[in-house]
């Protein structure tokens, strides 16, 4: 049974943040939306360079909060070291002119700003502030010790230190061609058949495979599926729901089916797709990145779903899963169930 965390103080938001992403932001724009007094999705976005019009990119940012139809509001955090000319002016603060393009087009979407706050690697402080009381900067010790902090911690959660996992490869030197070999053994007529014996036993391994420790000849059979399209997208949508109608399969794939997935499940195949890593040569490991993207995504870590996407297209320049989850992160769309508190992946709180 899901917990639901109780967010009191500024503090308590900005440690909350980071632990949603999984990392902590860098030089970045961050939104909370609200619902009531209910926390909603989260969405981070690198600051643009100055080639971007302030208007154009908060326009982006409307339209991607805009799937959270039960968003009612938004918080704003900007992490950056950039100075401020003063800090206990408002128009002297880094980033105002974005930061008044953001608070036009919320507030014209529907998703006013309610606060928002400036987070460097010196402290924190009230982003929205024009005199000295509320503009002190605030030490980082108060983010890392808050009561929710601290709550998280001891549920399991765990910030990254990288974006996205990447393992130095431990397999053999014929690891490739073993696992190319016994890909080409797979025979899928109808890729929504799942009934064929290609289809079963792809995913009857796979369902076995998870909380397990797979060594090298584990890795070759799992990732040999993988290298089958209709495999591995039959794979992926079981990591979030495993039901055999075709209709439901589809919404799986692309975000649409509005169910709660086992999140517990969902997080250890994600670390079976890490550990498969190790074993798996540089340029095969675009399926597991695109999978670990996509996981990332139904997650609602945003971020760090486009540096998985970016590592399956640098593993295999063209490969066309990973460039089309990449264009649909970039359109902003969301997965259904991350729109929805109660459906939702909420880190180091689920069962």
């Amino acid at each position: 049974m899901s917990k639901h965390i109780t967010v009191t103080t500024a503090a308590d938001i900005l440690a909350f943040f980071p632990h949603t992403l999984g990392f902590d932001p860098r030089e970045s724009f961050g939104f909370i939306t609200l619902n009531g007094t209910r926390i909603g999705a989260s969405l981070r976005m690198d600051i643009p360079d100055e080639s971007v019009s302030p208007s154009d990119f908060a326009q982006m940012i409307a339209h991607r909060l805009l799937p959270d139809t039960n968003a009612d509001g938004a918080l704003f955090l900007v992490y950056t070291n950039e100075p401020a000319a003063d800090p206990f002016d408002f128009d002297a603060k880094p980033y105002k002119d974005y930061a008044q393009a953001f608070e036009i087009e919320l507030e014209r979407a529907g998703i006013p700003i309610r606060d928002g706050w400036l987070i460097t690697d010196h402290g924190w402080t009230t982003y929205f502030c024009e005199d000295a009381d509320c503009c002190t900067m605030n030490p980082l010790s108060d983010i890392k010790d808050s009561v929710l902090s601290a709550h998280m911690v001891f549920s399991g959660s765990a910030k990254r230190t990288e974006r996205a996992e990447n393992p130095v490869f431990i397999g053999g030197e014929d690891t490739g061609r073993r696992i190319h070999e016994a890909a080409a053994r797979f025979e899928v007529r109808n890729p929504v058949d799942f009934t064929e014996p290609a289809m079963c036993e792809a995913r009857a391994a796979w369902y076995e495979a998870v909380g397990t420790q797979p060594d090298e000849a584990a890795t070759i059979q799992l990732v040999s599926y993988l290298q089958v399209k209709a495999l591995r997208d039959r794979i992926m949508a079981d990591m979030i729901n495993p039901a055999e109608d075709e209709g439901i399969y589809r919404a799986v794939f692309m975000g649409q089916h509005p169910e709660r997935p086992d999140w517990s499940r969902v997080d250890a195949c994600e670390v079976l797709l890490v550990q498969l890593l190790a074993y798996t040569p540089a340029a095969d490991r675009a399926p597991l990145f695109s999978a670990l993207g996509w996981l990332a995504w139904y997650k609602g870590q945003g971020s760090l779903a486009a540096a998985y996407l970016a590592k399956a297209m640098e593993s295999e320049p063209g490969y066309r899963l990973a460039e089309l989850l990449d264009e649909m992160l970039r359109t902003g769309l969301l997965a259904k169930t991350s729109t929805n508190p109660s459906t939702a992946y909420k880190r180091g709180t689920h069962s």
